[in-house]
């Protein structure tokens, strides 16, 4: 059900190019339904939409989407914040 609004949400900021906040409405979504194949190709759809716009990862929200990309990384770079090189 909150999915489903969540995603109502994401279309139009989507449709009307929003593509920052539209970012950050996903995170959320990610969060709330992770592997879903709708959030997945509203996510291709706003990447696409940020780089012909210029738009780059930036604070956070940005570090959540690598991190929800790349789960794997979690447990390997989370002590990189306080100064400690990720290694692979």
């Amino acid at each position: 059900m909150l999915g489903g609004q969540v995603k109502q949400v994401l279309r139009g900021l989507i449709d009307t190019g929003q593509w920052e906040q539209a970012y950050d409405v996903l995170g959320q979504l990610m969060l709330l339904l992770p592997g879903d194949l709708e959030a997945l190709r509203m996510k291709q759809e706003i990447s696409r939409g940020r780089s012909e716009t210029g738009g780059e990862v930036k604070g956070i929200s940005g570090l959540i989407m690598v991190f929800l990309e790349m789960p794997f990384l979690l447990n390997v770079c989370f002590s990189s914040s306080i100064g400690m090189r990720c290694g692979v």
